[in-house]
């Protein structure tokens, strides 16, 4: 009765957001636009004076993606912690890009406009969204007691579940920009690269897995979930090995470093996000799923709901 209560289905109404938030929207779609337009333009008018821009093109629109959905998602679902990933996702973006415009083997008079209009676009888009992020990130708060209430368990349980989201979708990222980055700069022979076909398909079918179970509250597919969970781990440390051997490329333009780093926080955010998979599954058979019901209830009026 008391979970019941303190899950009441509210007014039934549209998406509000601040003035702040839909600047915040606005500019990351801008960065977003312009960093896929330009990666296009930079294709079709062959402006590739080495094939490394085109890989990193690929990437980089990858990455503005996954940008884009966590501030839209994070700012229409109030989840604090998927602007976090914003934040982060945002800083590898700004760091890599600024690493790839000054270590490519190309002399800056020979860079086409559209790769010099990139870098410009997101070393001046990610400040100003970073800071609007913050802004946005500290309005947040009504939306989530308007859908849940004030009991205090569930709005723990509901957090705890948000960060799990969170660190889910951040682990899909970096388990697709792995396997695209390992191959287009590693070359792998056919039988690597039917694995790494493999492990993108189970990258995607884990993610599901776990977002399934978790918000059905279905003990077995969780179990399973677990089950995989060291199956990135696996494939990330084997790549390791592989980029250790000696490449041209690697060698040449120093793309070790940043790869192991990337590697290394693909192996935190999956040892975080097995660890919140662990807190969340407690929460199982004690009020969570109501509210789960209730935002598919609601889902007609207030349009798609990003969160899942």
């Amino acid at each position: 009765m008391i979970v019941e209560e303190a899950i009441r289905p509210e007014p039934r109404r549209s998406i509000e957001l601040s003035g702040v938030a839909k600047v915040f929207l606005l500019c990351v779609s801008l960065e977003a636009l312009a960093v896929v337009v330009l990666s296009i333009l930079q294709r079709y008018l062959q402006h590739l004076p080495t094939d490394d821009h085109m890989k990193i093109s690929v990437l980089m629109c990858l990455s503005v993606v996954f940008l884009a959905y966590f501030a839209i998602d994070g700012v229409i679902n109030e989840n604090r912690f998927e602007l976090v990933c914003f934040l982060v996702v945002s800083l590898l973006i700004t760091f890599y890009s600024a690493f790839n415009f000054f270590t490519l083997p190309d002399t800056y008079t020979s860079r086409p406009a559209t790769v010099w209009i990139r870098f410009i676009a997101i070393m001046a888009f990610s400040p100003i969204n970073i800071i609007l992020g913050w802004l946005s990130y500290k309005s947040f708060g009504w939306r989530l007691y308007r859908k849940i209430g004030a009991n205090a368990d569930i709005l723990h349980m509901y957090r705890t579940y948000q960060i799990f989201l969170s660190f889910l979708k951040m682990d899909l990222q970096f388990g697709l920009t792995i396997v695209l980055g390992v191959g287009m700069f590693l070359h792998p022979d056919n039988l690597e690269l039917y694995l790494d076909l493999v492990f993108f398909l189970i990258t995607l079918g884990w993610a599901v897995l776990g977002w399934y179970g978790i918000r059905h509250e279905l003990t077995s597919l969780v179990i399973v979930f677990f089950m995989f969970a060291l199956v990135e781990p696996g494939y990330i440390i084997w790549k390791i090995i592989a980029a250790l051997e000696p490449h041209d490329e690697f060698d040449q333009i120093g793309y070790l470093g940043p790869a192991l780093a990337l590697c290394g926080l693909a192996l935190l955010c999956r040892f975080l996000l097995i660890l919140w998979t662990g807190f969340t599954f407690r929460s199982f058979h004690k009020g969570l799923r109501q509210v789960f019901e209730k935002e598919e209830d609601s889902r007609e009026d207030t349009g798609p709901n990003l969160s899942g």
